[in-house]
């Protein structure tokens, strides 16, 4: 997910990932799965997203963008707000 720069720090990713979380459960998915980039990787971490390992997407035009793969399980635990 990317959030405009302009409305970064006003709750919209933490409210994103909220709703995200709830609506896993309510469908019985009990881990998620996400790469995320250098700049969001502090948001899913105080999710309680785990680190699996440092990656990198490379593009056609051989550019590489560097992110971290990472997991949670979910079960039925409470989603919480950063």
């Amino acid at each position: 997910m990317f959030v405009d720069p302009v409305v970064t720090r006003r709750g919209i990713a933490s409210a994103i990932m909220v709703r995200t979380e709830l609506d896993a459960l309510e469908d019985d998915v009990d881990t998620l799965h996400l790469t995320a980039t250098l700049s969001g990787f502090a948001l899913y971490d105080a999710f309680g997203y785990q680190t699996k390992e440092a990656t990198e997407l490379k593009f056609p035009d051989q550019s590489r963008f560097e992110c971290i793969k990472m997991r949670k399980t979910l079960g039925k635990q409470r989603t919480r707000a950063a």
